[in-house]
């Protein structure tokens, strides 16, 4: 339809220099005959979605057997959901441009930080990367945008008269040993939560699984190990974990007990008297940082949060004289930089080497 109408305009043009319309209609269909021609369009282009949940349900098995954790899966989901929503053609489609026109709305119209930007850029990365590799796409859009740059926030670790605080805070063994076990493994808290007894050797050893399903080993200083045998010994329930998931008493879950006729002591360890443990589950990542936000407000520390355990023993493991390859292994990160953005050296602590070691 659309050639057709391309002739007939031609042939009207050409009309005023007397050239017979058969012959010039004949010429322009030949050399029309050649081309394909579709009318352009300024409406939103319709595309089957199913084509994006085929190339997402590929990424995603490729991520699993990668070893991405469930959390990292759980995020890329999201953010690529939302990709897929504002793009609105096929992910293999996709061109530079049409990164930089959603970025914008995000920026501009939408408010968004720019390190949620950085999120979201970081998931559709990834999969451009996986359809390059797989065939999918010929180029990778990503490669053309231009990323924003942070302003990059210096992230403090706790100083020794916070710790001591935090420590004067705690109520009970269960929560000194997660305190002590957070200052002397600097694992993460994920980590934490999934140590199983039976991953605890000759007292002081602990085997951990952490990103990408990597295996490691980190160690108890002694106060750790005092404080985890106290806890331990507190314990009579069967869960597996050295951390279980805790159930308040006027939750729903105890709701559901009570009304089954089971006396949660005859089978539950009892924590307090407003708490008990679950049977089977780990404690997981809220109810830490429930504990620690309810441990703030006793103690006056202004920001208590798991994360800053990790960075605080980088910190002051580096200030002790470790390798820094060695806390590099403690922390299980697979390049020195990253440890490296753990470490919060004080603008004195620079100053001082400065003065030592440059003449």
């Amino acid at each position: 339809m659309y050639k057709q109408e391309i002739i007939d305009h031609i042939v009207v043009s050409l009309c005023e220099y007397d050239i017979p319309i058969q012959e010039v209609r004949s010429k322009i269909m030949l050399i029309m005959n050649e081309y394909t021609i579709q009318k352009s369009t300024t409406e939103i282009v319709v595309y089957d979605k199913s084509s994006n949940s085929s190339v997402l349900s590929k990424f995603f098995i490729h991520c699993k057997l990668k070893g991405l954790s469930d959390g990292t899966l759980r995020n890329y989901s999201a953010s690529l959901k939302r990709w897929d929503r504002e793009l609105s053609k096929p992910f293999s489609e996709m061109q530079a441009d049409d990164i930089r026109l959603v970025l914008a709305k995000w920026k501009i119209k939408d408010r968004k930080s720019d390190v949620h930007i950085l999120n979201e850029i970081r998931a559709l990365s990834s999969l451009c990367t996986f359809m390059v590799n797989e065939g999918i796409t010929i180029g990778n859009a990503m490669t053309k945008v231009e990323k924003p740059k942070c302003r990059k926030k210096k992230k403090k670790e706790f100083n020794d008269m916070e710790i001591e605080k935090i420590r004067f805070a705690c109520r009970t063994n269960r929560e000194k040993a997660i305190v002590e076990m957070l200052l002397s493994t600097g694992c993460r808290i994920s980590e934490l939560c999934h140590i199983k007894k039976t991953d605890i050797y000759d007292d002081n050893k602990i085997d951990i699984v952490g990103k990408g399903n990597k295996e490691r080993t980190v160690y108890l200083n002694a106060r750790a190990q005092m404080q985890l045998d106290l806890y331990l010994k507190e314990r009579n329930d069967c869960n597996p974990y050295v951390f279980p998931r805790m159930i308040s008493i006027g939750s729903d879950k105890w709701t559901d007990i009570k009304h089954k006729g089971i006396k949660p002591k005859d089978y539950i360890y009892w924590y307090t008297e407003a708490d008990f443990v679950n049977d089977t589950l780990p404690m997981d990542k809220s109810g830490v940082e429930i504990m620690f936000r309810k441990m703030r407000e006793r103690c006056g520390v202004e920001e208590i949060h798991p994360h800053k355990f990790r960075r605080t023993f980088a910190t002051h493991a580096i200030k002790s004289g470790m390798p820094i390859m060695t806390v590099s292994r403690l922390l299980g990160h697979e390049s020195l930089e990253t440890t490296q953005i753990y470490l919060d050296i004080s603008d004195e602590e620079l100053e001082r080497d400065h003065a030592k070691y440059v003449r």
